[in-house]
């Protein structure tokens, strides 16, 4: 058994954890615990930091999480988001884009300009409105 923790934080910093082996995130005001059998390969954990405004990514909370990853804008949640709707607004609430997701929701920015955006997702009767920066 292995487990990560961080001993010590700034105020206000929040460090993800990403799993790609497990496909987890994981929030490390908590440690973080696994098993492995194996030699664990070099790009298997990737860290992700900000603060809760942070244009990196915005944690949303429970297990949901906000976050840019090249020209995408990137909604994780540890349950299924199968069948959730979605939304994507500019700062004067106009609808961009919308839809069903099918599997993860992962929203290419590239045609978009540079600025501050809206993405709305109601999963499970949960609605979630997170303020996210393209660049």
């Amino acid at each position: 058994e292995v487990k990560i923790e961080l001993t010590e934080t700034k105020e206000g910093l929040i460090v993800i954890l990403e799993d790609s082996e497990l496909g987890v995130f994981h929030n490390l005001k908590t440690p973080y615990t696994f098993t492995t059998e194996e030699e664990t390969e070099d790009s298997r954990f990737k860290l992700h930091m900000g603060s809760t405004n942070s244009n990196i990514y915005s944690y949303v909370g429970g297990d949901q999480l906000v976050y840019t990853k090249y020209d995408n804008i990137v909604f994780y949640d540890s349950k299924s988001l199968a069948g959730a709707k979605f939304s994507l607004l500019n700062v004067a609430g106009q609808e961009l884009l919308n839809g069903t997701v099918t599997e993860g929701l992962e929203i290419n920015t590239s045609i978009y300009p540079s600025g501050v955006y809206l993405l709305k997702v109601n999963s499970r009767g949960d609605v979630k409105t997170q303020r996210v920066m393209v660049q």
